[in-house]
């Protein structure tokens, strides 16, 4: 086999891997759709159900680039360099493709191509080996350097957006306060039960709702406390200060889900729950944030001999199909 021909399969391998990436892509949106196969939406009237559109969007966009590289990868023998064309148009496409949903998601939060973090992994990275074998075939150059940096700086960013877009920017779970206390979690991961959302524009139509209930030692004055619990919301843009005054124990309030960047995006609220040790679990649940063994928790974790306690309970969505 002449040197020529050897670089003309290492291309071809290139293009495999890159089909196979972007199989891999599709294949992250299959479950959405499995779910709307599974769990039909019951509608009365008239609904939007969206999901499974990330993976038609995807088969779309996707499939037959994946068909094209296949081709490539099977036909492509001899002289001929055309195909190198057609090779640098799809290379261009998926480096626009995955600048513009990275750029998107860091900004607004919100997955275009699911995950977002994978995409310079599998996507990026291939269509960067394909560049540089293509050019190799061209013209000799040193590409497995570059292909050694573009490995290096692709995986490294999925790393770090994994770490830092992705999951939960401040807190260790969802919409955890940042409060100087000490804390205790008494329960985490607590499923409440799933509903099933139909006729609104949410991909995701089945949605569970988990609770982790943290019981903070305060400073020993409750005053002092609850008014840092009120700045540590108006930092995180979940209230002002005038919404809710310094109570007498015992005081409840619950607090709804925050749309800010501080905040993990998947949080569903948060219900604060400031008693002393003589207060009774309520009986009216209409007006509290709590249910009575949400208190027997907090009287059961009751933190050292401090004369209150603060208890927290972060809610946080997840789509039921995962």
């Amino acid at each position: 086999m002449d040197l020529r021909a050897r670089r003309q399969k290492l291309l071809r391998a290139g293009l495999l891997l890159q089909a196979l990436g972007l199989v891999v892509v599709i294949a992250f949106t299959l479950p959405d759709y499995v779910d709307k196969l599974l769990h039909p939406p019951i509608c009365t009237g008239m609904c939007l159900d969206l999901r499974g559109l990330s993976f038609a969007l995807t088969m779309f966009v996707f499939g037959p680039v994946v068909v094209l590289l296949l081709l490539l990868a099977w036909r492509w023998r001899g002289p001929s360099r055309w195909p190198l064309a057609v090779v640098g148009v799809v290379d261009a496409a998926a480096i626009a493709l995955v600048a513009s949903v990275v750029i998107d998601f860091v900004h607004t939060r919100n997955e275009s191509l699911p995950p977002v973090a994978a995409a310079p992994s599998l996507v990026l990275l291939p269509a960067l080996i394909t560049i540089a074998l293509g050019a190799n075939l061209v013209r000799p150059l040193a590409w497995k350097p570059i292909v050694a940096v573009s490995s290096a700086g692709c995986l490294l960013s999925a790393v770090l957006m994994s770490q830092s877009v992705i999951g939960p920017v401040h807190q260790r779970i969802p919409g955890e306060l940042s409060l100087p206390f000490s804390k205790m979690t008494a329960y985490e991961g607590r499923e409440l039960g799933c509903q099933d959302v139909s006729g609104g524009l949410d991909s995701t139509a089945r949605i569970c709702t988990r609770a982790t209930l943290v019981i903070y030692r305060g400073s020993g004055d409750a005053s002092i406390d609850q008014a840092t619990i009120i700045h540590s919301m108006v930092i995180q843009k979940r209230a002002q200060p005038a919404d809710w005054h310094v109570q007498p124990l015992p005081a409840s309030m619950y607090v709804g889900r925050s749309y800010g960047s501080e905040v993990d995006g998947s949080n569903a609220g948060f219900c604060l729950i400031v008693t002393d040790r003589n207060t009774a679990a309520p009986t009216n649940l209409g007006t509290q944030c709590g249910s009575p063994a949400d208190y027997a928790d907090i009287h059961s974790h009751w933190p050292g001999d401090d004369a209150y306690a603060i208890g927290i309970i972060y809610y946080s969505d997840r789509p039921g199909y995962r």
